[in-house]
């Protein structure tokens, strides 16, 4: 079975109306300390998050490792980016096939 990370994500919506936000499958979620020797993470499937008027909430994500060589993330700030895996897997040893490990 493959090993899992859950990361907490805090949305929040600064309008005056419900706001509905998907979070894909394949982002790619950064360690926020680029000194770290801590592991990127992928999310495994698509979230769709409602956020109320003017409010923040926390979700919880599943996702998994990223980059091979880096050690397991705990607790470890991080930054959601724009970048997503596209690749045909979410397995995690395809992943990192597929990313040449």
């Amino acid at each position: 079975m493959d090993k899992k990370i859950i990361v907490e994500i805090e949305v929040r919506n600064r309008r005056d109306w419900p706001v509905s936000k998907i979070i894909p499958r394949g982002r790619i979620i950064e360690v926020a300390d680029p000194t770290s020797t801590a592991q990127h993470a992928m999310v495994v499937r698509d979230y769709v998050v409602t956020i109320p008027p003017n409010k923040t909430v926390t979700v919880y994500v599943e996702a998994m490792c990223f980059i091979k060589r880096k050690s397991w993330p705990h607790g470890e700030a991080g930054n959601i980016t724009p970048y997503s895996f596209q690749g045909a897997s979410i397995d995690q040893n395809d992943l990192w096939n597929q990313l040449g490990y």
